[in-house]
């Protein structure tokens, strides 16, 4: 693996961080060979996947989209933990001024709290015991704590047509990658293989997203933070 690409942290930040309420999911990926690793960076390329290196060990932590990393652990014949706070809230009031403050000075509802949870799965993807171990001492988790990284998503900038705009593409992207869609190299984008009503009518969200705006393939993603 080579080491300047990427960023790295200890598994114990990592486990911190899953731990702190609002903060997204962290999906860790056990026992990575550099051939492996390798065909992750392939994936994560196209599904633009948040990803790290877990210090002196082969795992491989991913922020977000634990249904896509699930998938890739399946697909690589791996153990994947998925670990998150099962907690939700919504600001009070209107969600558009409360985001145009940046979620800062709003009130919140809580909608669900049911404490921290954790998910493993073996390498065919059947439910296990946890395999990273959870009781840990707090680290802090300082260095992924300044990426800002929340619950709260921005959009998806697609490339071409002299300008960016907002869509759901990338969402159904990740969503037909994990569910064994077909890649589409022009727009690299994974469309559904179009057996259901449910799957035309999404594959017809996806061609019609980028005929609206006049794109030509998803380039990249930002964060609200």
């Amino acid at each position: 693996m080579e080491e300047k690409k990427f960023f790295k942290e200890d598994l114990n930040d990592f486990i911190s961080f899953a731990k702190i309420k609002a903060n997204p999911t962290v999906s860790i990926i056990d026992d990575v060979s550099d051939e492996e690793f390798e065909k992750i960076i392939e994936w994560a390329g196209r599904l633009h996947l948040v990803m790290f290196k877990v210090k002196n060990s082969r795992k491989i932590a991913f922020i977000y989209d634990s249904s896509v990393v699930k998938k890739i652990a399946r697909n690589l014949n791996k153990k994947v933990q998925i670990m998150y706070q099962d907690f939700s809230r919504r600001p009070k009031g209107s969600i558009t001024i409360a985001a145009l403050s940046g979620f800062k000075y709003c009130g919140w509802d809580i909608l669900r709290d049911n404490g921290f949870k954790v998910l493993a799965y073996d390498e065919q993807g059947n439910e296990i015991p946890e395999f990273i171990d959870t009781n840990v001492e707090d680290e802090g988790c300082r260095g992924l704590l300044s990426f800002g990284f929340r619950n709260f998503t921005g959009g998806v900038r697609i490339g071409g047509g002299g300008g960016s705009g907002e869509s759901n593409i990338l969402y159904l992207s990740k969503k037909y990658f994990a569910l064994d869609g077909v890649y589409n190299e022009k727009r690299n984008c994974y469309y559904p293989k179009k057996l259901t009503n449910s799957e035309i009518a999404d594959y017809n969200r996806i061609e019609k997203g980028f005929k609206k705006w006049g794109f030509r393939e998803i380039k990249d993603r930002w964060f609200t933070r």
